[in-house]
């Protein structure tokens, strides 16, 4: 059952950097860093520890391909893939478990791009780090932590991408982006995914790595954090393009980590309420993590609305989201309980 080959996943609270240290980490020469892959909970209940049949590992693999290739917001056809993950698989197919399926998908690509270290950065394997060390004996985790102030700064935008320069945002995919924010959602999420990780702070294959400090220091960082896990630094890895963001316009052309990309929720962007809900939730999280608490008197008015709109915005949140939860009550179990 247990994968031995290496893997790196990038994992954290959305919009916490996961991207852009994916990006730094995909211009090493020997990694190829993936897409959001949603393997653990949209594919695959950790729970379910059966072996695959045949046409089973086929569909598996021919989801991923279709993820990887055309986009997960796009959710392509995975028959176009069938040959290709049949020819995988082989004609002497052996039952595989579904993790063993999903590393020899990571192998094949990686490959297939002239790599041989994958990458696998989706934010939502917080939740999934205890199955990650047991499933991937070989991995290291790598968990973004962000100022929760800017992460709600950058959800609340998350809705413009496309004016942005941001491709394949279908509309019903911006109004889940609209629908999932709300200043207490974010900050409880951003407070249960730094807790689920918490719990695996002593393993020396899981890291903490601080969006702030990477901004702060680049080379530093990724040169400390490259001897960490075994990898060799290479000056091109911090010049990735300044492109992705929920504030500014992608600039393909830029290279190089943009630091202005840290405190902006100072800059403007979210009001007294917002900002003062967050701080409230997250007071004692703030401080354990070198976060300030910045005294805050909140606008009564939008205070109010925000408090009376969290309940009907949750509602529209879970609907929107009802089709990338595999399993509705691990998913719920998991974020509420920490329990996993």
């Amino acid at each position: 059952m247990m994968g031995k080959e290496l893997v790196i996943f990038v994992v954290g609270n959305s919009r916490s950097g996961t991207t852009m240290m994916s990006r730094i980490l995909g211009f090493h020469p020997h990694v190829f860093s993936f897409e959001e892959l949603h393997f653990f909970e949209q594919l695959w209940n950790p729970d379910n520890r059966e072996k695959l049949s045949l046409d089973q590992a086929r569909v598996l693999f021919s989801r991923l391909l279709t993820i990887q290739r055309d986009g997960y917001l796009t959710q392509g056809q995975y028959e176009n893939y069938r040959n290709v993950a049949l020819e995988v698989l082989g004609d002497n197919y052996s039952p595989l478990y579904p993790n063993e399926i999903f590393q020899l998908f990571l192998n094949f690509e990686t490959s297939r791009e002239g790599g041989f270290i994958p990458c696998e950065q989706t934010p939502r394997n917080v939740y999934y780090i205890k199955e990650i060390l047991e499933l991937f004996p070989s991995a290291y985790v790598l968990n973004m932590i962000r100022d929760p102030r800017d992460v709600l700064l950058s959800q609340k935008n998350k809705w413009r991408r496309r004016m942005l320069g941001g491709e394949g945002f279908k509309t019903s995919t911006l109004i889940r982006f609209w629908s999932n924010y709300h200043p207490i959602t974010i900050s409880l999420l951003w407070k249960s995914g730094i807790e689920a990780a918490a719990r695996f702070i002593d393993s020396p294959r899981v890291f903490n790595v601080k969006f702030e400090d990477v901004i702060a220091s680049p080379e530093w960082y990724i040169k400390e954090l490259c001897n960490n896990i075994g990898l060799e630094f290479f000056p091109e890895m911090i010049r990735i393009p300044q492109v992705g963001s929920s504030i500014e316009n992608d600039e393909p052309e830029k290279f190089g980590i943009n630091p202005s990309t840290a405190g902006r929720w100072k800059r403007g962007g979210l009001d007294s309420s917002e900002i003062y809900l967050c701080q409230k939730i997250l007071a004692d999280n703030l401080e354990s993590y070198g976060y300030e608490v910045e005294y805050i008197r909140p606008n009564l008015f939008f205070l109010l609305r925000n408090i009376f709109l969290f309940p009907i915005k949750s509602l529209l949140a879970f609907i929107f989201n009802l089709n990338r939860m595999g399993n509705i009550l691990d998913t719920i179990r998991r974020r509420i309980f920490k329990s996993g």
